[in-house]
């Protein structure tokens, strides 16, 4: 029974710390945005809507925008079976900024985040495993992902554990946007500081981006 115990108490302190306090693979220095009118309210997961995100994109002048990502569930067709998946949109320089290359394919390229880019997918090593039995020929492949055709340009490690446990990628698509009501989509940013910036002052300036948005 004491063997048992102290062997359970291990197993939850290793999967505990690789989960939850184990450092990402991520540059120094990156914060999460989050943003609400009144600066109280504060979610579980930092987020603002997409129209102000656009605008603090437009006034940028101190932090370096590392891009945004966006929760979402993703419908995999095959066949006559479909399958609900964890995903995330995300900015093509956001996801390569964590530094983990792909087992297979290639990570998004920035083009891959305009409008007018063909649609692609970058897997998880389960998804690969556990939809498409690992096939070493899946790159290249196309699937139908929200019954839409998506083609298939990486796989990333097991070990790789981008923000969440997604089960598949794909680039961040935002419009231009005219007023605040024209989306309901809520993303979450990272931002950079340089190693003479201070994080006061680039929240000064997102305050006055943000001011312009309330007005």
């Amino acid at each position: 029974v004491v063997a048992l115990s102290v062997g359970f108490a291990v197993w939850i302190f290793t999967f505990t710390y690789s989960v939850l306090w184990k450092s990402f693979p991520f540059a120094e220095r990156w914060y999460s945005v989050q943003i609400t009118p009144d600066g109280t309210d504060r979610a579980a997961r930092p987020s603002i809507d997409a129209y102000t995100y656009q605008q603090l994109l437009a006034h940028k002048r101190l932090a370096d925008h590392l891009g945004a990502f966006d929760y979402r569930v993703a419908v995999l067709s095959e066949g006559e079976a479909t399958t609900s998946l964890r995903a995330a949109a995300i900015s093509p320089r956001l996801f390569a900024a964590t530094g983990v290359a792909p087992q297979l394919g290639r990570m998004f390229q920035e083009s891959d985040g305009q409008a007018e880019a063909a649609p692609v997918a970058i897997l998880s090593d389960d998804s690969w495993q556990n939809y498409f039995a690992a096939d070493p020929a899946i790159i290249g492949k196309t699937v139908r992902i929200d019954a839409k055709p998506v083609q298939i340009v990486g796989v990333m490690p097991k070990s790789f554990f981008g923000f969440q446990d997604f089960e598949v990628w794909v680039p961040l698509h935002i419009p231009h946007l005219a007023q605040p009501g024209h989306s309901t989509m809520k993303v979450s940013p990272m931002i950079a500081l340089g190693r003479d910036q201070s994080v006061d002052s680039v929240l000064n300036e997102m305050k006055t981006a943000v001011a312009q948005v309330n007005r």
